[in-house]
């Protein structure tokens, strides 16, 4: 094996690692930690809501055993915990997709190309460490399972466990259990065009699929809340919700369209290579994620897990007989040799420390929406106590810091704590309109902490019954004026900064 062979794939890795590894704070990532130690320290699923004052519905916590183990990872080695809980479940995804190209006959460089093309599909949504990377590896899991199937049906047996665990870590499931009854009925339809379905062998395994997709459907009802997590999903999932990009179409971000885009192209010419009265349930599920990802951007990692890897046998048909074509010899010079070295150098320059500086800190990044850590210093610090109205994306991060006599409105557990209604006075109250200001002063409040740039800190500010206590350069702390001695300077905070999980 040449020097080039070695050192250029290990330089490559090397930078994907360094990519992979950049961990960025996801707004619910305080309360999942926090919400699975709770249940750790209480030895108890069902904890008591003593965060929120406004919640009106009983907590269905769909995400109790993700939030578990995100906790149990944390409380073992902090932010690095996390990150290498992360890129655990990105290995174990990849190394699915890996086994089904390699089943399929691919080489392993074809092999470790289809799964870098489903890397490249997932990362927008593993970036963060958050309950959907649950989804994303029991989603791998179950196409690997469904490849295995085409061969031995009886495999599929393994589904109904599969499905157990996804619906007490996420609720993806509901994807997983769309993608079983898509097979099911191609792969009845397929048998029913080949005129075979009344061969006693055949019925067999149809009737074998059918069996063990509802048995994986059952067995989601094995979670603390039995029916009522089907109910309360059937009331709560929707196409879309207000404020959050990510339930939106792709074409709200360049960044998802082009992904999306890729993959929409490698499926279009793996169908094309497609048998497709044999590739029949393959296709019909990418074909179906494609089009819901369009729709609903979160779907986007599904989609590309099924493209690379239902899809695989034609993929490396494509990537094989692209890599038999002749290539122009290469001058394997001393020149080149060193060349070659300079790169690893650099490389190692990169991404060592980078690699380093990963592992250690989860981003809180300053340009995103998070406040700057002033804000909750200041809360803190006055030790305030009562009634908060907070942002959304902001309550969890103020679960997390805030004094325990201090009650937070609103935070992103949304609809599993919150009724509709109450998310769409909270959503109306930021705005500043009529019904969302009645709706502040129902709840007797005793501070609010907004972004500066929502309409509701322009309301306040104009409103005597209100005075800002502290100013930052992303939020707005305001405090009845009953609670403010006249003439209480504003406290001025800085813009926001970057630091590491968990803050301030």
């Amino acid at each position: 094996m040449s020097f080039q062979r070695v050192i250029l794939p290990g330089c490559a890795l090397l930078v994907v690692l360094a990519f992979v590894t950049l961990t960025r704070a996801d707004p619910d990532l305080w309360g999942h930690v926090r919400f699975g130690g709770d249940m750790i320290d209480s030895r108890a699923i069902h904890v008591p809501e003593t965060y929120s004052f406004t919640s009106d519905r009983p907590w269905i916590n769909h995400e109790w055993l993700a939030e578990i183990v995100m906790a149990g990872a944390y409380r073992t080695a902090g932010a690095t915990g996390l990150v290498v809980l992360k890129l655990t479940i990105i290995a174990l995804s990849l190394a699915c997709i890996w086994r089904i190209a390699a089943s399929d006959g691919a080489s392993t460089r074809t092999a470790a190309m289809i799964a870098a093309l489903a890397l490249c599909g997932i990362l927008p949504r593993v970036q963060q460490v958050r309950p959907q990377l649950f989804s994303v590896l029991c989603f791998s899991v179950l196409v690997l399972l469904l490849r295995r199937a085409e061969k031995r049906p009886a495999i599929l047996w393994l589904a109904p466990p599969l499905m157990a665990f996804w619906a007490n870590t996420h609720g993806g499931w509901l994807v997983g259990c769309g993608t079983l009854g898509l097979w099911c009925a191609a792969t009845t339809w397929s048998a029913w065009r080949s005129k075979t379905l009344h061969d006693g062998h055949t019925i067999r395994s149809v009737a074998l699929v059918w069996a063990s997709a509802a048995a994986a459907v059952a067995a989601t009802l094995a979670n603390p809340y039995g029916i009522g997590l089907w109910r309360f999903l059937f009331e709560t999932v929707g196409l879309s919700r207000r404020f959050i990009p990510e339930w939106g179409m792709v074409t709200g971000s360049m960044t998802t369209l082009g992904v999306w885009a890729l993959f929409a192209v490698i499926t279009f010419v793996a169908i094309r290579r497609a048998a497709v009265n044999q590739r029949l349930a393959a296709v019909v599920i990418t074909a179906f994620w494609c089009l819901a990802a369009f729709k609903v951007s979160r779907l986007d990692s599904f989609f590309a897990l099924s493209a690379t890897g239902l899809l695989a046998p034609e993929l490396v048909r494509v990537i094989e007989e692209r890599r038999q074509r002749p290539a122009a010899a290469s001058q394997r010079s001393i020149v080149a040799q060193a060349t070659v070295g300079l790169v690893a150098i650099a490389t190692l320059a990169f991404a060592v420390p980078q690699l380093k500086a990963n592992l250690l800190c989860i981003d809180v990044h300053a340009a995103s929406t998070f406040p700057e850590s002033e804000a909750m210093a200041f809360v803190r610090d006055r030790r305030l106590q009562g009634r908060m109205v907070t942002f959304f994306d902001w309550g969890q991060y103020a679960i997390w810091h805030k004094p325990a006599a201090l009650r937070v409105s609103m935070d992103g557990r949304r609809e599993t704590v919150y009724s509709d209604r109450n998310v769409d006075l909270h959503l109306d109250m930021y705005l500043a309109l009529g019904d969302g200001l009645a709706y502040l002063d129902s709840l007797q409040a005793d501070y609010v902490w907004v972004p500066r740039e929502l309409p509701l800190a322009a309301t306040l500010l104009a409103s005597p019954a209100w005075a800002p206590a502290y100013r930052g350069g992303r939020s707005i702390v305001f405090a009845r004026s009953s609670l403010l001695p006249p003439g209480t300077p504003v406290e001025e905070g800085r813009s926001a900064e970057c630091r590491c999980f968990p803050g301030p």
